[in-house]
């Protein structure tokens, strides 16, 4: 009942005060005591992986343990608050084991997602000035995973955006895999990183990998961005928050790396088994991932071992980095307003040119009471109009009706549409399907569109992105067009494909749950939390991140929201245990240090 009671204060204050008058309803004090009550802290937090364990012990079978990591960060204020019930000092750069006396900007959150039995648990955040350091986020990814082994979790991937952070602190990881191969003279069987004897495979989130394509083509003291990781099941269907930092900007590389080698690692200790990290392009994610590749990559040239897979490996279990399938498409799109796309198809070499849809989008809408692609508007397809962090607008342009209207105008009607504009029309239906195949959300077939169907062994999926890639090798496309080819290769083929249809016993695989829409739901639930607050600072990020934990996700979705609702999965451990076992959480000596340090500096 007082989580229930908690749940309608954070969403509506107003509201719980007017339904308090009619009802018995818990005092704002003793729900902000019960929330105190919850051990969330910056970093890793003993006690959470520990509630973990005793929902991880009750899993039946190996492939329910089978999760990935997901972590990005989201901006928040710069601010301090003294939270006087724990004499804590909130608002500086925190990664739970190091502080500095800076303000933060980002909140970097840990998630685990089932990939079998599709269930989520956050188990982390951390904040930090500017973007995380890839050698912190490598350290709180490793001792993650670590975490998640220990208690029996099996963290078989990371998924991340490809901001330089994360692909920093990839990059390391792989390094260090790499490297152990390399000394140890071992044969590399997969391209991701280890820890714990178990891969990683590192993964790009596909809906930030488009929207920093859109995102090319168009720098503070204190904290400004909160990163969140977040695990996410591929079987089950389950998604878990794990962690979050503060920083300054976009989180550094070596700091993002370092928290996907820690989160890895703790997973890895709880059992958890992540195969992938999915985020979007930004530059710190790449660059993190970038670090974790080439330490894999080192290792195993240092051991003259043989590398199948290119993930990176923690602990030997090679995690493979995914980007975001929306985000990717989100800055194709973004690149063809102003460039060029080159591609090939039956070996005819084709040139796309975004002036070909506008001229279609006003022959479309010359005639209104006739329009037949009703849906597009001038912030579909006008430049000066469009809003470039919209994934829907961009999905709705690359459809099947769009292409296949477009293609039979031009094919018909020289005069009215241009000729060339045939290439554009077959890039939006090559894109079309390319989306339908990487952001399968459902099990059920659709006759209209099989690509939009679940994977399986026999499915034609293999066949289909094998083809892609010689529609997506032409050369000078950016590098967007060059990430989403890296992409396909890399996502659900060969060697991926089979281990888990066939090693692992995956029946199928829903290829939307290899995309970061749970996280980035995740931050809009943040965000509307009590008050709108599009802007939180880092106090007001820690609130709603544990309430949002504890009520097990209960907030609305918003239909202006930049993704689609979640495949329905649950929190995999709500960590109410806290709530009826509470204990006291004392100040720690850095926090002395930092307040110290402040102060010196306000002299």
């Amino acid at each position: 009942e007082k989580i229930l009671a908690l749940s309608l204060f954070k969403n509506s204050p107003k509201g719980d005060k007017l339904l308090s008058k009619i009802f018995a309803l818990p005092s704002t004090r003793t729900l902000r005591v019960l929330l105190q009550n919850i051990p969330f802290r910056a970093g890793i937090n003993k006690a959470i992986f520990d509630s973990l364990e005793k929902a991880v012990a009750k899993m039946k079978t190996r492939q329910e343990r089978m999760c990935i990591l997901l972590f990005d960060e989201m901006a928040i204020q710069a601010n301090l608050a003294y939270k006087r019930y724990n004499d804590k000092i909130i608002g500086l750069e925190d990664y739970g084991d190091e502080k500095r006396a800076v303000l933060s900007d980002h909140a970097n959150v840990f998630m685990l997602r089932g990939i079998y039995r599709q269930w989520k648990q956050p188990i982390a955040f951390t904040f930090s000035k500017g973007p995380v350091r890839p050698i912190n986020l490598k350290k709180m990814i490793t001792n993650l995973i670590e975490h998640c082994q220990s208690i029996g979790l099996i963290v078989i991937a990371t998924v991340c955006d490809q901001g330089s952070t994360n692909q920093t602190a990839i990059k390391i990881l792989l390094d260090e895999t790499k490297a152990h191969f390399l000394r140890n003279n071992l044969q590399r069987k997969y391209d991701g990183f280890f820890i714990n004897k178990q891969e990683i495979v590192p993964l790009f989130d596909v809906p930030h990998l488009f929207k920093g394509i859109r995102n090319n083509l168009l720098n503070k003291q204190l904290i400004d961005h909160a990163n969140v990781f977040m695990l996410r099941g591929i079987y089950r269907q389950w998604k878990q928050p794990i962690a979050f930092t503060f920083s300054k900007g976009p989180v550094r590389p070596i700091n993002l790396k370092k928290m996907i080698t820690n989160l890895i690692e703790h997973c890895q200790s709880i059992g958890l088994i992540v195969i992938a990290t999915v985020c979007d392009q930004g530059s710190t994610n790449q660059t993190a991932i970038k670090i974790l590749l080439d330490e894999t990559k080192a290792h195993f040239l240092r051991n003259n071992l043989q590398r199948k897979y290119d993930g990176f490996f923690i602990n030997k279990q090679e995690i493979v980095p995914l980007f975001d399938v929306p985000h990717l498409f989100k800055g194709i799109r973004n690149n063809l307003l102003n460039k060029q796309l080159m591609f090939q198809i039956d070996g005819k070499s084709k040139i796309a040119k975004w002036e070909h849809l506008e001229q279609f989008y006003q022959l479309d809408a010359s005639i209104p009471s006739l329009r037949i692609c009703s849906k597009l508007t001038d912030a579909h397809i006008v430049p000066s109009k469009i809003n470039k962090m919209r994934v829907k607008n961009c999905t709705q342009v690359f459809s099947h009706s769009v292409g296949s209207l477009m293609k039979r105008i031009a094919q018909w009607d020289k005069n009215s549409l241009s000729p060339d504009a045939v290439d554009a029309a077959d890039l939006i239906l090559f894109l079309d399907q390319l989306f339908d195949s990487l952001n399968v959300l459902k099990s059920n077939k659709s006759q209209a569109k099989p690509l939009k169907h679940r994977v399986t062994i026999h499915s034609e999926h293999e066949v289909f992105w094998h083809n892609s890639l010689t529609i997506l090798k032409k050369e000078g496309n950016g590098s967007n067009f060059e990430k989403l080819k890296v992409y396909t290769k890399r996502r659900f083929t060969s060697k991926l494909l089979v281990k888990l249809l066939v090693e692992e016993n995956f029946r199928f695989i829903l290829t939307g749950a290899f995309n970061q829409d749970p996280l980035e739901n995740f931050f809009s639930y943040v965000r509307s939390h009590g008050l709108r607050n599009t802007n939180p600072d880092a106090s007001h990020f820690i609130s709603p991140f544990k309430t949002l934990v504890v009520n097990n996700y209960i907030s609305s979705h918003s239909p202006n929201s930049n993704c689609e609702m979640d495949i329905k999965t649950e929190c995999l451990d709500n960590l109410r245990t806290f709530l009826t076992n509470p204990k006291l959480y004392l100040i720690r000596v850095t926090d002395i240090k930092i307040l110290l340090e402040c102060r010196r500096y306000q002299k």
